[in-house]
């Protein structure tokens, strides 16, 4: 299994040479396993993605969406293969994608209507739900973020992988109507036995006190998170683009355990 990064940055594109290491394109997740391709969210980092694709010659593709926030979504329109011709796109996501994503190709904020569109797009909402493309299994479940938003467990025969972008330890703040309890047995269960979590750690624990209640999390959150599953490798995400790469490795130097993502970078499992 094949996982790279071509976004990593949360809720802002960052763009200036001093972003440059990690990169400062937004939320995209490139997974493969053979020749089946999921992508995870559909921020900046995606319109690279459409251009550089190894797949060249698919004809289908699935799009997993965490949520609607723009950093999450918001390259979606210059994804190159949504303009061409005898191309699919499965677009997954909670609630109703199809009224966002329609709303998205608007003419208040893009030229191209939905409607016009060379390529077939297909919604499929999801709640708490698992289903398969091709050797992947993947179950999503509702996760502690303002607006629905879900988190993404993806498996194979192999390899397990979770992708929790963008959620706030419930015990911090309150996003969701499950109780704690509830909420956290779910999520720990299905975290057993993840081979790579891919974790929203965008506030150091410095700048968390002042952001309580955006969604994220802090970075020691995150590790007692992973450690209380004992998740193999924890790597961090959706930076904020506040963060530069000087700030971001003086923070790294007070917890060695964790990697940070970087945009371009690849993993094999």
């Amino acid at each position: 299994m094949k996982i790279k990064f071509w976004g990593v940055r949360g809720s802002f594109a960052a763009t200036t040479e001093e972003f440059s290491k990690y990169g400062g394109n937004t939320s995209c997740v490139e997974i493969i396993e053979g020749q089946t391709q999921i992508i995870l969210d559909a921020g900046t980092g995606i319109r690279n993605l459409g251009k550089k694709n190894p797949l060249r010659q698919q004809k289908v593709y699935h799009i997993l969406l965490s949520h609607y926030h723009l950093d999450h979504i918001s390259g979606l329109p210059f994804f190159r293969p949504i303009h061409q011709k005898n191309i699919t796109l499965n677009l997954y996501g909670p609630s109703s994608p199809q009224q966002t994503i329609i709303t998205l190709f608007s003419k208040e904020f893009f030229p191209v209507a939905f409607r016009s569109l060379a390529a077939k797009v297909r919604f499929h909402p999801l709640s708490l739900k698992k289903f398969h493309i091709g050797p992947f299994t993947i179950t999503s479940i509702p996760i502690n973020h303002p607006n629905p938003t879900l988190g993404y467990f993806i498996e194979t025969h192999q390899h397990r992988i979770a992708y929790l972008t963008d959620h706030e330890p419930i015990r911090q703040f309150r996003h969701l109507r499950q109780s704690p309890d509830t909420y956290e047995a779910s999520l720990l269960h299905l975290l057993k036995g993840t081979d790579l979590l891919i974790q929203d750690a965008q506030f150091t624990d410095a700048n968390y006190p002042a952001h309580r209640g955006w969604g994220h999390t802090s970075w020691s959150d995150a590790i007692r998170l992973a450690e209380k599953v004992g998740v193999k490798k924890l790597i961090f995400f959706h930076h904020d683009p506040d963060q530069t790469d000087q700030s971001l490795d003086r923070e790294t130097k007070k917890f060695p355990e964790i990697h940070l993502a970087k945009e371009g970078e690849t993993l094999c499992l």
